[in-house]
């Protein structure tokens, strides 16, 4: 009955393990899986270009390494493309700014040139301003850094250009305070000769009223004539671009012709005509001012010439530096363009790397589904292979032994067999306790009879000695009766209660030995009863 129900515990244990194996319940979604696997698989893996004929380990470091060198790349000229494109602007600006300049200085120059006070300052801020911007877009500063290629090419040439610019600046600069004195005298000349216009006409009428010579009215007519040629020529001196020689030296002629016939009308009237002579008079003291004004223009003629000169030079070459500036201000705008063409380019160049690490996955994708495919092929086959095996098992054949291989299921099946050498020991573990299991009980069956036998040869023992103590404890009941009367007769009589004594003694000694003998028989009775105890359990 034991080994029928230990085979059928292992059928059923053979039964579980074999449902174990073959996946009952996932048999479904396997079939699925493996179905995805063999679509994806069909196709034959491609190649990637270039790389395709590496390991894909080195296919994935190639296309990974260019992948980020080129996203580096392409970031870093964006990033310089972008503080180019901030510098551009400011390039352009300061440009610009040269450009403005080269027009402003040459007619704030001339404006200088005629004495303009206020034409001084703008002169002054243009020349640093230009020679700042210039400086900066040369040599570079806080907001921009020094300019390379084509626009530095340009800015030597502009600073060739300024090389002669500036000192022709400079030129008008120093005469400033000539030049202003020179302005101010030719607007006093201008003042001066309305009233000395307005006298010398006052003159002339007289003389005609008083009926003077014709070269006397002739002479006061020169006058007239003279008080409008000085303010004239005066201004033409300072706003003319050049100086003509001829204009300074009428200037000059001019005013000493108009001091010499007013002294002559002075001589000849004066004895004639009060009035004219007052007139004379008043005339004369307004020729002193204008004299001394005209003294003070022509004083001023040499700085006003070397002004007019650095002027004109400004103007002149005001057209090839407004050239250059502009041809500076082209350069700047080219600057930055080429960082995003590389960016550009290096940004399709990641995206080529990316396609091509595409590439390399879906080719690997592709030839671990098939490796994949033909694993599972072999491993449903050594499944399958196993099951057959396992078919006897799950009978309850016990001498079978699964196939070994190198397969996934080598390792259950190396399982397998240990765990059916495992039951093989066990069934015969269990056959020989069976078998000692029924030699035992013969055994204890005999044993028990035994006990039996000794247990009732105990229990009359124990009966007989029962029955000894009894008989003893009455001997000392009579004993101790006698003891007693003998010492009632002791008190009766020395004699006898000597004897007495000594009986007593003796008894007393009796006594102590019935006790010893009662003690021990005692001990004996209890390890009498332990050994039924002992023999009672044991049945």
């Amino acid at each position: 009955m034991n080994m029928a129900i230990t085979m059928n515990g292992l059928k059923g244990l053979a039964g579980r393990m074999t449902e174990k194996v073959t996946g009952k319940g996932g048999g479904e979604h396997t079939a699925m899986i493996m179905q995805g696997v063999r679509k994806l698989a069909d196709k034959e893996p491609g190649r990637a270009p270039l790389i395709g004929h590496l390991p894909v380990d080195k296919q994935y470091l190639y296309a990974g390494g260019i992948l980020i060198v080129s996203l580096i790349l392409a970031a870093g000229f964006t990033v310089y493309s972008a503080i180019q494109l901030d510098n551009r602007t400011s390039y352009e600006a300061r440009a610009g700014e040269l450009k403005v300049l080269s027009q402003r200085l040459p007619l704030t120059a001339q404006q200088s040139a005629l004495g303009n006070l206020g034409a001084f300052k703008k002169l002054a801020e243009g020349k640093v301003a230009f020679q700042a911007a210039l400086t900066g877009l040369i040599e570079g500063d806080a907001d921009v850094p020094a300019s390379s290629g084509a626009a530095r090419t340009t800015l030597e040439k502009i600073s060739t250009q300024w090389k002669t610019f500036d000192p022709q600046v400079v030129q008008i600069l120093s005469q400033r305070k000539n030049l202003v004195t020179l302005s101010e005298s030719v607007k006093r000349i201008n003042s001066l000769s309305i009233d000395l216009q307005e006298v010398a006409e006052k003159l002339n009428s007289q003389l005609i009223d008083k009926n003077a010579s014709v070269r006397e009215v002739s002479r006061a007519s020169h006058l007239v004539m003279l008080s409008q040629r000085l303010p004239k020529n005066a201004n033409l001196l300072l706003s003319a671009d050049l100086i003509d020689p001829a204009v300074v030296m009428q200037l000059e002629t001019d005013t000493t012709s108009f001091r010499d016939t007013v002294q002559g009308l002075m001589q000849g009237v004066a004895s004639r005509n009060e009035d004219s002579m007052l007139t004379l008079e008043d005339l004369g003291a307004n020729m002193g001012d204008m004299v001394e004004a005209v003294g003070e223009v022509l004083a001023n003629t040499q700085p006003l010439l070397q002004s007019k000169l650095a002027a004109n030079n400004l103007f002149v070459g005001s057209d090839s530096l407004l050239a250059d500036a502009s041809q500076l201000s082209q350069d700047y705008r080219a600057v930055g363009g080429a960082g995003y063409l590389l960016a550009a380019l290096f940004a399709l160049l990641a995206i080529g790397s990316l396609v091509v690490l595409g590439l390399v996955n879906i080719n690997e994708t592709k030839s671990r589904a098939r490796k994949s495919e033909e694993e599972n092929s072999r491993n449903q086959e050594a499944i399958l292979r196993l099951m057959d095996e396992l078919g006897e098992l799950a009978e309850g054949n016990l001498t079978i032994n699964a196939s070994v291989t190198e397969d996934i299921t080598g390792a259950v099946a190396d399982s397998i067999n240990y765990t059916v050498e495992e039951l093989r020991s066990l069934v015969r573990g269990i056959n020989n306790a069976t078998v000692q299991m029924d030699q035992a009980a013969s055994q204890a069956g005999h044993v028990s009879e035994s006990l039996q036998h000794a247990s009732r040869r105990q229990s009359e023992g124990i009966e007989e000695t029962s029955a000894a103590v009894v008989s003893l404890a009455q001997s000392v009941q009579r004993v101790s009766g006698n003891a007693a009367e003998s010492a009632r007769v002791a008190d009766q009589s020395l004699a006898a209660a000597e004897k007495g004594q000594q009986a007593v003694a003796n008894a007393i000694s009796s006594m102590n030995g019935l006790r010893e003998q009662i003690q021990e028989t005692s001990k004996r009775i209890k390890r009498l009863g332990e050994s039924s105890q002992e023999i009672g359990e044991i049945v």
